[in-house]
Protein backbone atom coordinates (compact mmCIF):
# COMPACT_ATOMS: atom_id res chain seq x y z
CA UNK A 1 0.00 0.00 0.00
CA UNK A 2 1.45 3.33 -1.08
CA UNK A 3 0.59 6.83 0.14
CA UNK A 4 1.01 10.06 -1.79
CA UNK A 5 0.55 13.78 -1.35
CA UNK A 6 -0.43 15.70 -4.49
CA UNK A 7 -0.10 19.46 -4.76
CA UNK A 8 -0.61 21.91 -7.59
CA UNK A 9 -2.13 25.20 -8.62
CA UNK A 10 -5.70 25.18 -9.80
CA UNK A 11 -6.12 26.36 -13.36
CA UNK A 12 -7.43 29.91 -13.22
CA UNK A 13 -10.92 29.13 -14.52
CA UNK A 14 -11.55 26.56 -11.77
CA UNK A 15 -10.41 28.54 -8.74
CA UNK A 16 -12.97 28.81 -5.98
CA UNK A 17 -14.89 31.99 -5.23
CA UNK A 18 -13.37 32.88 -1.87
CA UNK A 19 -15.56 36.01 -1.54
CA UNK A 20 -18.54 33.91 -0.49
CA UNK A 21 -18.49 31.52 2.47
CA UNK A 22 -21.70 29.94 1.21
CA UNK A 23 -20.19 29.38 -2.22
CA UNK A 24 -17.13 27.81 -0.60
CA UNK A 25 -19.27 25.43 1.48
CA UNK A 26 -21.25 24.45 -1.60
CA UNK A 27 -18.05 23.84 -3.52
CA UNK A 28 -16.62 21.75 -0.69
CA UNK A 29 -19.77 19.63 -0.58
CA UNK A 30 -19.71 19.20 -4.35
CA UNK A 31 -16.08 18.01 -4.23
CA UNK A 32 -16.94 15.52 -1.50
CA UNK A 33 -19.82 14.07 -3.54
CA UNK A 34 -17.75 13.88 -6.72
CA UNK A 35 -14.91 12.22 -4.81
CA UNK A 36 -17.25 9.57 -3.44
CA UNK A 37 -18.65 8.89 -6.92
CA UNK A 38 -15.15 8.59 -8.34
CA UNK A 39 -14.25 6.17 -5.55
CA UNK A 40 -17.24 3.98 -6.34
CA UNK A 41 -16.02 3.67 -9.92
CA UNK A 42 -12.34 3.16 -9.10
CA UNK A 43 -12.39 1.40 -5.72
CA UNK A 44 -9.89 -1.23 -6.93
CA UNK A 45 -7.35 1.27 -8.22
CA UNK A 46 -6.90 3.88 -5.51
CA UNK A 47 -8.53 6.10 -2.93
CA UNK A 48 -8.25 9.84 -3.61
CA UNK A 49 -9.51 12.72 -1.49
CA UNK A 50 -9.21 16.50 -1.38
CA UNK A 51 -7.34 17.74 1.70
CA UNK A 52 -7.50 21.50 1.35
CA UNK A 53 -7.70 24.34 -1.15
CA UNK A 54 -6.16 27.70 -0.25
CA UNK A 55 -5.27 30.58 -2.57
CA UNK A 56 -5.53 28.36 -5.62
CA UNK A 57 -3.23 25.66 -4.16
CA UNK A 58 -5.00 22.30 -4.04
CA UNK A 59 -3.76 19.45 -1.86
CA UNK A 60 -4.92 15.88 -2.46
CA UNK A 61 -4.20 12.62 -0.62
CA UNK A 62 -3.89 9.32 -2.49
CA UNK A 63 -3.76 5.70 -1.35
CA UNK A 64 -2.82 3.23 -4.07
CA UNK A 65 -1.70 -0.37 -4.47
CA UNK A 66 0.31 0.41 -7.59
CA UNK A 67 3.01 2.97 -8.18
CA UNK A 68 3.03 2.65 -11.97
CA UNK A 69 -0.56 3.88 -12.39
CA UNK A 70 -0.76 6.56 -9.69
CA UNK A 71 -0.13 9.51 -12.02
CA UNK A 72 -2.83 8.36 -14.43
CA UNK A 73 -5.26 7.78 -11.55
CA UNK A 74 -4.57 11.22 -10.05
CA UNK A 75 -5.11 12.97 -13.38
CA UNK A 76 -8.37 11.06 -13.90
CA UNK A 77 -9.53 12.01 -10.41
CA UNK A 78 -8.71 15.70 -10.81
CA UNK A 79 -10.49 15.87 -14.14
CA UNK A 80 -13.52 14.07 -12.69
CA UNK A 81 -13.91 16.52 -9.81
CA UNK A 82 -13.26 19.46 -12.12
CA UNK A 83 -9.93 20.54 -10.61
CA UNK A 84 -7.14 20.05 -13.17
CA UNK A 85 -3.81 21.33 -11.88
CA UNK A 86 -0.71 22.94 -13.26
CA UNK A 87 2.76 22.56 -11.75
CA UNK A 88 1.55 19.36 -10.09
CA UNK A 89 3.82 17.32 -7.81
CA UNK A 90 3.20 13.78 -6.54
CA UNK A 91 5.26 12.82 -3.50
CA UNK A 92 5.31 9.51 -1.67
CA UNK A 93 4.66 9.98 2.06
CA UNK A 94 4.57 7.97 5.28
CA UNK A 95 1.70 6.34 7.17
CA UNK A 96 1.71 9.13 9.73
CA UNK A 97 1.68 11.73 6.96
CA UNK A 98 -1.39 10.22 5.26
CA UNK A 99 -3.00 10.06 8.70
CA UNK A 100 -2.49 13.80 9.09
CA UNK A 101 -3.92 14.47 5.62
CA UNK A 102 -7.04 12.49 6.54
CA UNK A 103 -7.44 14.57 9.70
CA UNK A 104 -7.15 17.81 7.72
CA UNK A 105 -9.60 16.62 5.06
CA UNK A 106 -12.13 15.72 7.75
CA UNK A 107 -11.64 19.08 9.48
CA UNK A 108 -12.34 20.95 6.23
CA UNK A 109 -15.32 18.67 5.38
CA UNK A 110 -13.81 17.15 2.24
CA UNK A 111 -14.47 13.64 3.64
CA UNK A 112 -17.30 12.40 5.86
CA UNK A 113 -15.43 10.37 8.49
CA UNK A 114 -11.64 10.08 8.66
CA UNK A 115 -11.76 7.30 11.28
CA UNK A 116 -13.94 5.14 9.06
CA UNK A 117 -11.45 5.56 6.22
CA UNK A 118 -8.52 4.65 8.49
CA UNK A 119 -10.31 1.49 9.49
CA UNK A 120 -11.02 0.53 5.88
CA UNK A 121 -7.39 1.15 4.93
CA UNK A 122 -6.14 -0.89 7.89
CA UNK A 123 -3.98 1.87 9.37
CA UNK A 124 -6.01 2.28 12.58
CA UNK A 125 -4.49 -0.86 14.07
CA UNK A 126 -0.99 0.20 13.03
CA UNK A 127 -1.39 3.63 14.63
CA UNK A 128 -2.80 2.20 17.85
CA UNK A 129 -6.23 3.80 17.67
CA UNK A 130 -7.86 0.74 19.23
CA UNK A 131 -5.55 0.35 22.20
CA UNK A 132 -3.11 -1.99 20.45
CA UNK A 133 0.24 -0.30 20.57
CA UNK A 134 3.02 -0.95 18.08
CA UNK A 135 6.11 1.21 18.45
CA UNK A 136 7.58 1.68 14.98
CA UNK A 137 9.36 4.33 12.96
CA UNK A 138 9.23 5.10 9.26
CA UNK A 139 11.07 7.05 6.64
CA UNK A 140 11.28 7.66 2.88
CA UNK A 141 14.22 6.13 1.07
CA UNK A 142 16.60 8.41 -0.79
CA UNK A 143 17.35 7.25 -4.33
CA UNK A 144 20.94 6.48 -5.36
CA UNK A 145 22.50 5.51 -8.66
CA UNK A 146 24.19 2.15 -9.13
CA UNK A 147 27.58 3.84 -9.07
CA UNK A 148 26.83 5.58 -5.77
CA UNK A 149 25.56 2.36 -4.21
CA UNK A 150 28.66 0.40 -5.19
CA UNK A 151 30.97 3.18 -4.00
CA UNK A 152 29.23 3.26 -0.61
CA UNK A 153 29.54 -0.52 -0.33
CA UNK A 154 33.28 -0.17 -0.76
CA UNK A 155 33.45 2.70 1.74
CA UNK A 156 31.92 0.63 4.55
CA UNK A 157 33.90 -2.53 3.69
CA UNK A 158 30.76 -4.45 2.75
CA UNK A 159 32.11 -5.81 -0.52
CA UNK A 160 32.60 -9.41 0.55
CA UNK A 161 29.13 -9.99 1.98
CA UNK A 162 26.87 -7.41 0.34
CA UNK A 163 28.33 -6.92 -3.13
CA UNK A 164 27.34 -10.39 -4.46
CA UNK A 165 23.68 -9.74 -3.58
CA UNK A 166 23.75 -6.26 -5.09
CA UNK A 167 25.17 -7.68 -8.31
CA UNK A 168 22.38 -10.28 -8.39
CA UNK A 169 19.79 -7.54 -7.96
CA UNK A 170 21.23 -5.48 -10.81
CA UNK A 171 21.67 -8.56 -13.01
CA UNK A 172 17.91 -8.85 -13.43
CA UNK A 173 15.85 -6.81 -15.83
CA UNK A 174 14.27 -3.81 -14.08
CA UNK A 175 10.56 -4.36 -13.51
CA UNK A 176 7.86 -1.71 -13.76
CA UNK A 177 5.55 -3.65 -11.47
CA UNK A 178 7.08 -5.92 -8.77
CA UNK A 179 5.91 -9.53 -8.94
CA UNK A 180 6.57 -12.72 -7.04
CA UNK A 181 7.12 -13.55 -3.40
CA UNK A 182 8.54 -11.27 -0.70
CA UNK A 183 12.29 -11.19 -0.20
CA UNK A 184 13.80 -11.64 3.24
CA UNK A 185 17.30 -10.68 4.31
CA UNK A 186 19.08 -11.30 7.62
CA UNK A 187 21.93 -8.95 8.58
CA UNK A 188 24.20 -9.58 11.54
CA UNK A 189 26.84 -7.09 12.65
CA UNK A 190 27.87 -5.15 15.74
CA UNK A 191 28.59 -1.98 13.75
CA UNK A 192 25.47 0.25 13.91
CA UNK A 193 26.57 2.51 11.05
CA UNK A 194 27.38 -0.43 8.78
CA UNK A 195 24.01 -1.99 9.59
CA UNK A 196 22.15 1.15 8.63
CA UNK A 197 24.07 1.58 5.39
CA UNK A 198 23.65 -2.10 4.47
CA UNK A 199 19.88 -1.79 4.89
CA UNK A 200 19.76 1.41 2.86
CA UNK A 201 21.92 0.02 0.06
CA UNK A 202 19.80 -3.11 -0.29
CA UNK A 203 16.57 -1.11 -0.38
CA UNK A 204 17.95 1.45 -2.83
CA UNK A 205 19.09 -1.30 -5.20
CA UNK A 206 15.77 -3.15 -4.91
CA UNK A 207 13.80 0.05 -5.57
CA UNK A 208 15.99 1.07 -8.51
CA UNK A 209 15.32 -2.30 -10.14
CA UNK A 210 11.60 -2.40 -9.46
CA UNK A 211 11.80 -5.18 -6.89
CA UNK A 212 9.94 -2.98 -4.41
CA UNK A 213 7.53 -0.26 -5.46
CA UNK A 214 7.57 1.92 -2.34
CA UNK A 215 10.34 4.15 -1.05
CA UNK A 216 8.68 4.10 2.37
CA UNK A 217 10.16 1.72 4.92
CA UNK A 218 9.09 0.98 8.48
CA UNK A 219 11.38 -0.21 11.26
CA UNK A 220 10.84 -1.56 14.75
CA UNK A 221 12.73 -3.24 17.60
CA UNK A 222 12.07 -6.58 19.30
CA UNK A 223 13.71 -7.91 22.43
CA UNK A 224 13.64 -11.43 23.88
CA UNK A 225 10.50 -11.97 25.95
CA UNK A 226 8.96 -8.66 24.94
CA UNK A 227 5.18 -8.63 24.44
CA UNK A 228 3.57 -6.92 21.48
CA UNK A 229 0.29 -6.92 19.58
CA UNK A 230 0.46 -9.64 16.92
CA UNK A 231 -2.60 -8.12 15.25
CA UNK A 232 -0.92 -4.72 14.93
CA UNK A 233 2.27 -6.40 13.71
CA UNK A 234 0.35 -8.23 10.97
CA UNK A 235 -1.45 -5.00 10.09
CA UNK A 236 1.90 -3.23 9.63
CA UNK A 237 2.99 -5.86 7.12
CA UNK A 238 -0.28 -5.48 5.23
CA UNK A 239 0.05 -1.69 5.09
CA UNK A 240 3.66 -2.03 3.92
CA UNK A 241 2.79 -4.32 0.99
CA UNK A 242 5.03 -3.31 -1.90
CA UNK A 243 7.59 -1.84 0.48
CA UNK A 244 9.75 -2.86 3.40
CA UNK A 245 9.64 -3.66 7.11
CA UNK A 246 12.98 -3.70 8.92
CA UNK A 247 12.95 -5.69 12.17
CA UNK A 248 15.81 -5.24 14.59
CA UNK A 249 16.16 -8.08 17.08
CA UNK A 250 18.07 -6.82 20.10
CA UNK A 251 19.48 -9.75 22.06
CA UNK A 252 21.79 -9.23 25.05
CA UNK A 253 22.58 -5.67 24.07
CA UNK A 254 21.03 -2.83 26.06
CA UNK A 255 23.33 -0.24 24.52
CA UNK A 256 21.22 -0.09 21.34
CA UNK A 257 18.70 2.17 23.08
CA UNK A 258 21.19 5.00 23.36
CA UNK A 259 22.29 4.67 19.75
CA UNK A 260 18.83 4.78 18.17
CA UNK A 261 18.17 7.37 15.49
CA UNK A 262 14.64 8.61 14.95
CA UNK A 263 14.97 9.18 11.24
CA UNK A 264 16.09 5.77 10.03
CA UNK A 265 16.85 2.15 10.87
CA UNK A 266 20.02 1.55 12.83
CA UNK A 267 19.90 -2.16 12.19
CA UNK A 268 18.11 -4.92 10.43
CA UNK A 269 18.19 -8.58 11.21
Amino acid sequence: MLFYKVEGMLIEETRENEDSMRAQRERTRALLIKSERFQQQHRRDAFCFVVNSVDGLLTVGVVSNRADTVTRTVEAYLNYIGCPLKDMTITEITINAIDQLLSRADRYDYIEDDNEIREKLGISEVLGRYGRELDFGENILEERSRKEIFQTTDKYLLNETLMPELERIYAGTPSVRPQGHPVHYMLLTDDAVAREEACNLLLQALYANGRISSKRYCYLDFRPGEHFSAMSYDALYTVCAGGTVIVRYLANDDSEDDADEEDGPSAGR
